[in-house]
């Protein structure tokens, strides 16, 4: 039997039929991007970006919408589980802490945590602070984002450190992209978009073209000036291609090994690779080139690409690294 009680005394922050706003952050995804929750009568019915967030500025992907059904979701886990059961947290914490004491001040790198790439500071500093009586360590690890991880391994050969370089769509008005989905599932796809259809509207800056390569249909492909339908290997190649014809055109030492190091390979000769190196080339300074392969080679190519290209402060910043990619591929095998 369930009874139905008026509430004698309602609270004042709540009208029945009257949605309530408040501000959150999306976890459908990394990109953590702001959002106004709309709340009726106690339950959260509506997802919706928040204007005043820096990089969303009012935008909500496809993803995010949709992220709201799971609150609803009769399937998903309610509560921890031990040996395949369910348990309570006072259970799990008895388990857990049961386990961890003898770890105490013993070897290092006995405790970890495995999880997906935290972005709140908060809670990057929590799992920090639980670790470090253990010498623990994080392991974060994003299966859906593997490319990221061969971006930071090639950014860690060219410059000492694995940082994930911001890419200013808004400032390339040459934008070449290989296989990553900037606009559909890459690191900051509202941003992106944003940035990328401001750009679009200032015809003071003449015509913005974007160039994709890909095998299968993505947004990014749909929206894009030109696609170039090529498989893994095929976009392999036209990385390769860009690197040899832009280097062949650029003054400099770095250019001169550059060129000479690719030519010990197989440089395919294509006239639309051609075309596309030469366009590069002409917009030294303004163009953009972004993969999304998960060989940190073929990304190492790339990210000497955009350094002759002098991308680098201008439509690429290493200096404020994106953090919303930080898994490794190599720090899961070892652990």
């Amino acid at each position: 039997v369930e009874h139905a009680i008026p509430v004698l005394v309602a609270p004042e922050e709540v009208t029945p039929g009257v949605p309530a706003r408040y501000a959150s952050t999306c976890t459908a995804c990394p990109a953590a991007c702001g959002l106004l929750v709309s709340v009726l009568d106690g339950r959260p019915v509506k997802l919706e970006g928040n204007p005043a967030h820096p990089v969303s500025r009012g935008g909500l992907c496809a993803v995010g919408q949709a992220d709201l059904r799971g609150l609803y979701d009769p399937t998903r886990q309610k509560g921890p589980r031990l040996d395949g059961r369910p348990a309570t947290w006072a259970a799990l914490d008895a388990r857990v802490l049961e386990r961890l004491a003898p770890l105490r001040g013993g070897a290092p790198g006995r405790v970890a945590v495995l999880s997906t790439t935290i972005v709140s500071p908060t809670a990057r500093e929590a799992v920090l602070s639980f670790l470090a009586p253990f010498g623990g360590r994080l392991v974060e690890y994003d299966a859906e984002a593997r490319p990221a991880s061969a971006v930071l391994d090639a950014y860690e050969a060219l410059t000492g450190s694995a940082r994930f370089p911001y890419l200013d769509l808004g400032a390339a008005d040459l934008l070449v992209t290989l296989g990553t989905d900037l606009l559909g599932t890459g690191p900051d796809p509202v941003g992106h978009a944003r940035a990328r259809a401001e750009r679009r509207r200032d015809a003071s800056r003449g015509e913005a073209r974007h160039v994709h390569a890909e095998g299968s249909l993505s947004l990014t492909g749909a929206a894009a000036d030109e696609r170039l339908v090529l498989d893994t290997a095929g976009r392999r190649r036209l990385a390769y291609a860009l690197l040899a014809g832009v280097a062949a055109a650029t003054p400099g030492p770095l250019a001169a090994g550059v060129a000479a190091a690719v030519a010990d390979g197989e440089i395919p000769s294509d006239a639309t690779f051609g075309r596309l190196a030469a366009d590069l080339v002409r917009n030294r300074g303004r163009a953009l080139v972004a993969s999304g392969s998960t060989d940190p080679g073929e990304q190492l190519a790339v990210a000497f690409l955009n350094r002759l290209l002098d991308a680098e402060g201008k439509t690429l910043d290493l200096s404020r690294p994106s953090l919303v990619r930080r898994g490794r591929d190599r720090e899961l095998a070892s652990l």
